[in-house]
């Protein structure tokens, strides 16, 4: 290849990432999102990361993220129109402009008694003034855990959640299934569990506006995941979660958009009753997500963002790790 020819090559190289980057993030992309399709946010080997283990108070819950302060754990970005699922309903007029409107890279390690989440967000709208049981409508995060990672397709909104479940916190880091100093009413997140909310208590957020947008941080006891009655489930290394995290952004008027960092395909209809029809080695192998033996239909769709099915994963791992995205299901 000339120099006349490689240079004309790249030109024509970089006009064409330019392009593909341009249209990754046109706005009528986002709008008119199909929610049925695969993308990064189905992918297992995107959606699994190993989280590292860090000395007991070294995450302080001040507004401020960084990789350093989670471990080593390098953020991952998630951006609409690129990567990042995204629910069409909105409850007054969806809207996106750009990556400056609404966007957020996400941080997570966990400690001796806690899981933490740090979320850098970048927002040109920044507010909140719906009360915690509808955070969903502000600028909010949503975070959804399954400890046992069943990959059940059960809706974490209308089922009991003895442990984890599906909770918001919204940009001051207040939290969704706590108000007036009291707990909420609520049955969707860690039912059995003995919890408060409070910067000494089993679960607290702090979260500031910053330019462009705000820092969330938030910390969860491992009393909201552990039952402690089981003994399937450890607060040790290579233990793995389900684990999802999506935000809700809100201009001016409620919604303008809801996207997931996660929406795996899942198994249609498999639960709890459902499993019994498997054997032990075929749940822990998956069997029920294997196209060659499974009798289930295949989906991805809306209520994916709120069942076990559609998470993704989290792997409890040691000190030093980075993030891990090298992981397959079969």
């Amino acid at each position: 290849m000339n120099m006349r020819t490689r240079t004309t090559f790249l030109v024509m190289l970089g006009l064409s990432v330019l392009s593909m980057s341009v249209y990754a993030q046109d706005p009528a992309d986002v709008l008119n999102f199909d929610e049925t399709a695969e993308g990064p946010w189905s992918d297992i080997e995107k959606t699994t990361l190993t989280i590292p283990k860090v000395s007991s108070g070294q995450i302080q819950l001040d507004g401020a993220v960084s990789t350093g302060e989670y471990g080593g754990f390098e953020g991952i970005p998630v951006v609409p129109g690129e990567n990042a699922w995204i629910l069409n309903y909105a409850s007054v007029n969806k809207d996106w402009q750009s990556p400056e409107d609404t966007s957020f890279t996400f941080y997570l390690a966990y400690d001796e008694d806690f899981l933490y989440v740090g979320l850098d967000v970048k927002d040109d709208v920044v507010r909140s003034n719906d009360p915690p049981g509808s955070f969903w409508k502000d600028d909010a995060m949503e975070i959804m855990v399954d400890p046992l990672n069943t990959r059940y397709d059960v809706n974490y909104d209308s089922t009991e959640n003895f442990f984890g479940g599906h909770s918001y916190f919204n940009y001051q880091g207040l939290f969704s299934e706590w108000e007036n100093d009291a707990r909420r009413d609520a049955v969707r997140w860690s039912s059995l569990a003995d919890w408060e909310y409070g910067e000494d208590k089993q679960v607290f957020g702090f979260g500031q506006e910053t330019e462009g947008g705000y820092v969330t941080e938030v910390k969860m006891h491992k009393v909201m995941f552990v039952d402690p009655i089981a003994t399937d489930f450890a607060w040790a290394e290579g233990q793995d979660m389900g684990f999802n995290i999506g935000l809700d952004d809100d201009d001016g008027e409620d919604l303008a958009l809801q996207y997931w960092w996660a929406n795996r395909i899942r198994a249609q209809g498999y639960n709890e009753e459902e499993s019994w029809n498997w054997s032990e080695e075929e749940v822990e192998n998956r069997e029920f997500l294997n196209p060659d033996v499974s009798w289930y239909p295949f989906i991805i769709d809306a209520n994916g963002r709120l069942t076990p099915g559609g998470m993704g994963e989290i792997i409890l791992g040691p000190a030093g790790t980075t993030s891990i995205q090298e992981w397959s299901l079969f």
